[in-house]
């Protein structure tokens, strides 16, 4: 028979260090969470809501300076 092996998904959160880089580039979440999005899903969760909050956090300083 063959031989499978199966890896456990990694359930580490995602450095502090990237989560402020993709609060500061949003765009830079999309890259990593599609990078994480098999092998480890909590980083790729964690890239996801601090790309939204990246994009809230946007719109809201648009909107103070437009005011």
């Amino acid at each position: 028979m063959a031989d499978i092996e199966f890896k456990e998904k990694d359930n580490s959160n995602l450095n502090v260090g990237i989560i402020i880089l993709i609060v500061l580039f949003p765009l830079a979440g999309l890259f990593v969470y599609f990078h994480h999005k098999r092998e480890s899903p909590q980083k790729a969760t964690d890239a996801c809501y601090s790309a939204l909050a990246g994009m809230a956090l946007n719109a809201v300083l648009r909107a103070a300076a437009g005011a």
